[in-house]
């Protein structure tokens, strides 16, 4: 018996030494040092407050309302929106844009292009178009090449505009053509996304290998912009150009719109290169008019 209370003696002395190790590690935890420091600090600053105020004889006294004056100009979190933007390369890409755009568009959908041409605008595109106004949202195409603005409309490059002239008088309060007088590619789908690229969206189709670039993004700011810019354009004279388009014989789909090569405007010098650059029709379209005429022979 005596043994087995020595043995518990022992047990219990260890086990308060342990207690008391455990007591002063907690009362020496470094949170307590740091509340001190804290203290301190805080100690000296009043200390310093007192004798400014003691020195200069103005009583301290701050009121609720100054105190909530401080707390309502401490700097808020801010909080940081992640938008997309992804490259779109190739026509085949933003062809596929353009598509998802007239799928998902539910309240605006406004498209900017110079040339209306049905390389582009084929019977697909139209029944999606049709599709999309039948859904009562609104569609704004923006078009007209500026250097073509005494001819703009005629030739080839706008054979898509006769059936978009029927979409206006079938869909009277939802599509609407804006001439321009631009060389801008980019489209705006709601408040959703925006794209802009060099591929002439209704132009030319997804078949040619063409290099394109444009991006994609859906950052309210470039949407807004885009929206501004195309709200903000100036309608050029359409009377005019359904006047002129009217009086204009038509050439077969199949034949050189010769009076489209080699167009000189406001007596300037014609520029080929510019010409040949500002086409920006698919090889399968530009087959279509004829043979090619190069620089040589012309």
């Amino acid at each position: 018996m005596q043994h087995n209370h020595q043995v518990l003696a022992k047990y219990i002395t260890a086990i308060k030494c342990q207690l008391d190790d455990l007591t002063e590690q907690f009362n020496n935890r470094p949170e307590l040092q740091q509340i001190a420091n804290l203290q301190d600090a805080s100690d000296q600053e009043h200390r310093q407050l007192g004798e400014r105020s003691a020195a200069s004889e103005v009583p301290v006294k701050v009121t609720q309302t100054e105190v909530t004056d401080w707390v309502e100009e401490i700097p808020q979190p801010i909080h940081v929106h992640s938008y997309e933007y992804q490259l779109v390369f190739d026509r085949s890409e933003s062809r596929s844009v353009l598509k998802e755009a007239l799928s998902r568009s539910q309240e605006r959908l406004i498209i900017v292009c110079p040339w209306l041409n049905r390389s582009s605008i084929d019977a697909e595109l139209l029944q999606q178009i049709r599709d999309c106004l039948n859904r009562n949202c609104r569609i704004d195409i923006g078009w007209g090449y500026l250097s073509e603005r005494s001819r703009v409309g005629i030739g080839w490059r706008y054979n898509a505009l006769q059936d978009l002239r029927q979409l206006e008088q079938d869909y009277p309060d939802y599509f609407k053509l804006k001439l321009l007088g631009t060389h801008e590619k980019f489209l705006v789908c709601d408040g959703a996304f925006a794209m802009l690229g060099s591929h002439n969206l209704l132009t030319s189709s997804a078949q040619s290998a063409e290099r394109e670039a444009g991006i994609r993004t859906t950052d309210p700011q470039i949407i807004q912009g885009l929206i501004d810019r195309f709200d903000g354009a100036e309608m050029q004279d359409a009377q005019h150009t359904d006047e002129m388009i009217a009086g204009f014989v038509s050439l077969d789909d199949t034949e050189v719109d010769a009076p489209d090569i080699g167009y000189q405007s406001d007596a300037s010098p014609m520029n080929l290169y510019d010409i040949e650059l500002d086409e920006d029709i698919d090889d399968s379209a530009e087959d279509s008019q004829g043979t090619a005429v190069d620089a040589e022979n012309f």
